[in-house]
Protein backbone atom coordinates (compact mmCIF):
# COMPACT_ATOMS: atom_id res chain seq x y z
CA UNK A 1 0.00 0.00 0.00
CA UNK A 2 1.55 3.28 -1.03
CA UNK A 3 -0.69 5.99 0.33
CA UNK A 4 -4.15 6.88 1.52
CA UNK A 5 -5.71 9.54 -0.70
CA UNK A 6 -9.01 10.36 1.01
CA UNK A 7 -7.53 13.68 2.14
CA UNK A 8 -6.83 14.54 -1.52
CA UNK A 9 -10.19 14.29 -3.33
CA UNK A 10 -8.83 15.67 -6.61
CA UNK A 11 -6.09 13.01 -6.73
CA UNK A 12 -8.61 10.35 -5.78
CA UNK A 13 -10.92 11.38 -8.63
CA UNK A 14 -8.05 11.28 -11.14
CA UNK A 15 -7.09 7.77 -10.12
CA UNK A 16 -10.55 6.25 -9.83
CA UNK A 17 -13.47 8.47 -10.86
CA UNK A 18 -16.01 6.18 -9.15
CA UNK A 19 -14.19 6.21 -5.79
CA UNK A 20 -15.85 7.98 -2.89
CA UNK A 21 -13.42 7.70 -0.01
CA UNK A 22 -11.05 4.76 -0.08
CA UNK A 23 -8.51 3.63 -2.66
CA UNK A 24 -6.02 0.88 -2.03
CA UNK A 25 -3.03 1.08 -4.34
CA UNK A 26 -1.23 -2.27 -4.62
CA UNK A 27 1.89 -3.20 -6.52
CA UNK A 28 1.18 -6.23 -8.67
CA UNK A 29 3.52 -8.42 -10.68
CA UNK A 30 5.37 -7.11 -13.75
CA UNK A 31 5.39 -3.53 -12.43
CA UNK A 32 1.63 -3.17 -12.70
CA UNK A 33 -0.39 -1.26 -10.17
CA UNK A 34 -3.86 -2.20 -8.99
CA UNK A 35 -6.35 0.27 -7.59
CA UNK A 36 -9.22 -1.01 -5.47
CA UNK A 37 -12.10 1.02 -4.08
CA UNK A 38 -14.88 0.47 -1.53
CA UNK A 39 -14.10 -0.61 1.99
CA UNK A 40 -15.63 -4.08 1.75
CA UNK A 41 -13.75 -4.79 -1.49
CA UNK A 42 -10.50 -3.71 0.15
CA UNK A 43 -11.26 -5.86 3.21
CA UNK A 44 -11.92 -8.89 0.99
CA UNK A 45 -8.70 -8.32 -0.94
CA UNK A 46 -6.57 -7.96 2.17
CA UNK A 47 -8.13 -11.02 3.82
CA UNK A 48 -7.72 -13.16 0.71
CA UNK A 49 -4.14 -11.94 0.29
CA UNK A 50 -3.32 -13.49 3.66
CA UNK A 51 -5.53 -16.56 3.64
CA UNK A 52 -3.34 -18.08 6.38
CA UNK A 53 -4.70 -15.47 8.81
CA UNK A 54 -8.23 -16.86 8.43
CA UNK A 55 -9.81 -13.41 8.16
CA UNK A 56 -11.97 -14.52 5.23
CA UNK A 57 -13.10 -17.69 7.00
CA UNK A 58 -11.53 -21.11 7.39
CA UNK A 59 -13.92 -23.01 5.10
CA UNK A 60 -15.94 -22.18 1.99
CA UNK A 61 -19.04 -21.99 4.21
CA UNK A 62 -17.39 -19.49 6.57
CA UNK A 63 -16.22 -17.44 3.55
CA UNK A 64 -19.82 -17.36 2.34
CA UNK A 65 -20.90 -16.20 5.81
CA UNK A 66 -18.28 -13.45 5.65
CA UNK A 67 -19.71 -12.30 2.31
CA UNK A 68 -23.22 -12.44 3.74
CA UNK A 69 -22.27 -10.19 6.68
CA UNK A 70 -20.29 -7.80 4.44
CA UNK A 71 -23.36 -7.34 2.25
CA UNK A 72 -25.53 -7.00 5.37
CA UNK A 73 -23.23 -4.31 6.77
CA UNK A 74 -23.52 -2.22 3.63
CA UNK A 75 -27.19 -2.71 2.79
CA UNK A 76 -28.73 -2.90 6.25
CA UNK A 77 -26.46 -0.64 8.31
CA UNK A 78 -24.32 1.73 6.24
CA UNK A 79 -27.12 3.09 4.06
CA UNK A 80 -29.51 4.02 6.90
CA UNK A 81 -26.56 5.09 9.08
CA UNK A 82 -25.54 7.53 6.35
CA UNK A 83 -28.96 9.15 6.61
CA UNK A 84 -28.61 9.38 10.40
CA UNK A 85 -25.14 10.88 9.95
CA UNK A 86 -26.55 13.58 7.70
CA UNK A 87 -29.24 14.41 10.22
CA UNK A 88 -27.34 14.13 13.48
CA UNK A 89 -26.76 17.84 14.01
CA UNK A 90 -29.78 19.27 12.22
CA UNK A 91 -33.47 19.14 12.96
CA UNK A 92 -35.35 16.64 10.81
CA UNK A 93 -37.25 19.38 8.97
CA UNK A 94 -34.01 20.99 7.81
CA UNK A 95 -32.27 17.81 6.73
CA UNK A 96 -34.14 17.52 3.43
CA UNK A 97 -32.91 20.95 2.41
CA UNK A 98 -29.39 20.13 3.54
CA UNK A 99 -29.41 16.99 1.37
CA UNK A 100 -30.79 18.89 -1.59
CA UNK A 101 -28.13 21.63 -1.26
CA UNK A 102 -25.36 19.06 -0.78
CA UNK A 103 -26.51 17.15 -3.85
CA UNK A 104 -26.68 20.28 -5.97
CA UNK A 105 -23.10 21.13 -4.98
CA UNK A 106 -21.85 17.59 -5.55
CA UNK A 107 -21.16 17.05 -1.87
CA UNK A 108 -23.69 14.30 -1.31
CA UNK A 109 -21.62 11.77 -3.21
CA UNK A 110 -18.95 11.98 -0.52
CA UNK A 111 -21.43 11.44 2.33
CA UNK A 112 -23.48 8.51 1.01
CA UNK A 113 -22.71 5.18 -0.68
CA UNK A 114 -22.98 5.87 -4.42
CA UNK A 115 -25.48 3.14 -5.26
CA UNK A 116 -28.09 4.69 -3.02
CA UNK A 117 -27.43 8.44 -3.32
CA UNK A 118 -30.14 9.23 -5.85
CA UNK A 119 -32.74 6.98 -4.26
CA UNK A 120 -32.07 8.49 -0.82
CA UNK A 121 -32.31 11.99 -2.29
CA UNK A 122 -35.64 11.04 -3.87
CA UNK A 123 -36.91 9.70 -0.53
CA UNK A 124 -35.79 12.91 1.21
CA UNK A 125 -37.65 15.04 -1.27
CA UNK A 126 -40.77 12.89 -0.92
CA UNK A 127 -40.91 12.45 2.86
CA UNK A 128 -38.73 15.05 4.55
CA UNK A 129 -37.86 14.20 8.14
CA UNK A 130 -39.82 10.94 8.24
CA UNK A 131 -36.91 9.21 6.55
CA UNK A 132 -34.71 9.91 9.60
CA UNK A 133 -37.03 7.91 11.81
CA UNK A 134 -37.29 5.18 9.19
CA UNK A 135 -33.48 5.01 8.99
CA UNK A 136 -33.21 4.84 12.79
CA UNK A 137 -35.71 1.98 12.75
CA UNK A 138 -33.75 0.17 10.03
CA UNK A 139 -30.52 0.45 12.02
CA UNK A 140 -32.23 -0.83 15.17
CA UNK A 141 -33.72 -3.73 13.21
CA UNK A 142 -30.28 -4.58 11.78
CA UNK A 143 -28.66 -4.42 15.22
CA UNK A 144 -31.42 -6.73 16.45
CA UNK A 145 -30.35 -9.25 13.80
CA UNK A 146 -26.73 -8.85 14.92
CA UNK A 147 -27.73 -9.26 18.56
CA UNK A 148 -29.56 -12.50 17.82
CA UNK A 149 -26.53 -13.89 15.98
CA UNK A 150 -24.11 -12.71 18.67
CA UNK A 151 -26.22 -14.27 21.42
CA UNK A 152 -25.32 -17.65 19.91
CA UNK A 153 -21.77 -16.88 18.78
CA UNK A 154 -18.82 -14.73 19.76
CA UNK A 155 -18.13 -13.75 16.14
CA UNK A 156 -20.34 -13.20 13.12
CA UNK A 157 -18.89 -15.73 10.65
CA UNK A 158 -17.29 -18.65 12.42
CA UNK A 159 -15.34 -19.17 15.59
CA UNK A 160 -12.81 -16.39 15.13
CA UNK A 161 -12.49 -12.77 14.08
CA UNK A 162 -13.04 -12.17 10.36
CA UNK A 163 -13.38 -9.16 8.11
CA UNK A 164 -17.15 -9.51 8.62
CA UNK A 165 -16.68 -8.42 12.24
CA UNK A 166 -14.42 -5.57 11.16
CA UNK A 167 -16.86 -4.29 8.51
CA UNK A 168 -19.90 -4.47 10.78
CA UNK A 169 -18.01 -2.80 13.62
CA UNK A 170 -17.05 0.06 11.31
CA UNK A 171 -20.60 0.35 10.00
CA UNK A 172 -22.15 0.51 13.48
CA UNK A 173 -19.46 2.55 15.24
CA UNK A 174 -20.73 6.02 14.30
CA UNK A 175 -24.32 5.14 15.09
CA UNK A 176 -23.31 4.02 18.57
CA UNK A 177 -21.34 7.24 19.06
CA UNK A 178 -24.42 9.29 18.18
CA UNK A 179 -25.89 8.24 21.50
CA UNK A 180 -28.48 5.70 20.42
CA UNK A 181 -29.20 3.16 23.16
CA UNK A 182 -28.14 0.24 20.96
CA UNK A 183 -25.59 -1.09 23.45
CA UNK A 184 -28.09 -1.06 26.31
CA UNK A 185 -31.00 -2.43 24.28
CA UNK A 186 -29.00 -5.18 22.57
CA UNK A 187 -26.66 -6.75 25.18
CA UNK A 188 -24.99 -9.36 22.96
CA UNK A 189 -24.22 -6.63 20.43
CA UNK A 190 -22.84 -4.45 23.27
CA UNK A 191 -20.61 -7.29 24.48
CA UNK A 192 -19.33 -7.87 20.95
CA UNK A 193 -18.42 -4.19 20.54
Amino acid sequence: VEEHLSHKPEELQKLVPSAKSLVLRVKAGHGKELLLTRSNVVLRFLAESRADAGLYGETPYESALVDQWLDFSFNSIEVPAAILGLSSDVSASKVGWMVLVAASRGGLAHRLPCSCSLSILHVWLQTGGAVVEAARGEVRKAVGVLDKRLTASTYLAGERLTVADIAVLCATYHVVLQGDKLVQDFPAFGRWL
